[in-house]
C-alpha cells in the first residue's frame, strides 16, 4: 500500500515571533454578503499548492492564486437550498492522487465534489461509482424508480 504524506512533517525553526514580516496581503475577496467559515489551500497535489477552497452560506468556490498577487475563481458550487450554510471543507484525494473537496455544513449533509471532472448529474438518478478506476457501475432509474432529482444518498 503506498503511503500518502499528510503534511505534518515536523518543520525546525523558532518559535519566538519575529520583527520581520514575513507575509503580507496581496489581496482581497468578498463573497455575497455572509460569513466564509473555512479556507482551506490544496497541499494534497503538489500540482495544485497556488489553489484554495472556501465555503461560506450556500457555495464552496475554487480560487487559484497567479502571478502579481491576482486571484483568480475556478469553480464554483452554489447549493440549491438557499438556507445551507456550509462551515466547513478539506481536500482530499484517492488512490491515484486526484484531488476532491469535502463540505459540510447546517443540513448535516457532506458532499464530496470531484473537482477534476466537474461533473455532475441531475437526470433523477444515483449512480455506483467505482472511485479507484472512475467508471460508473450501475445507474439506479427507471420506470419504476425515483422520479424526482436526487439531492443526498446515506
Amino acid at each position: 500500500m503506498a503511503k500518502i504524506p499528510l503534511g505534518c512533517e515536523p518543520v525546525v525553526g523558532s518559535l519566538t515571533p519575529s520583527q520581520k514580516r514575513e507575509y503580507r496581503a496581496t489581496n482581497r475577496l468578498q463573497e455575497g454578503k455572509r460569513p466564509i467559515y473555512a479556507v482551506v489551500f490544496n497541499f494534497i497535489d503538489s500540482r495544485y499548492f497556488n489553489a484554495f477552497a472556501t465555503t461560506g452560506g450556500n457555495r464552496v468556490t475554487v480560487y487559484q492564486c497567479v502571478e502579481g498577487g491576482v486571484i483568480a475563481v475556478l469553480q464554483s458550487y452554489i447549493d440549491e437550498d438557499k438556507d445551507e450554510s456550509f462551515y466547513t471543507v478539506s481536500w482530499a484525494c484517492n488512490i491515484d492522487g486526484t484531488p476532491f473537496l469535502v463540505a459540510g455544513g447546517l443540513n448535516g449533509i457532506i458532499r464530496v465534489i470531484d473537482t477534476g471532472s466537474e461533473k455532475i448529474y441531475k437526470d433523477e438518478s444515483v449512480r455506483l461509482w467505482n472511485i479507484h478506476t472512475g467508471i460508473c457501475i450501475l445507474i439506479f432509474a427507471g420506470a419504476g424508480g425515483h422520479r424526482n432529482e436526487v439531492l443526498s444518498v446515506f
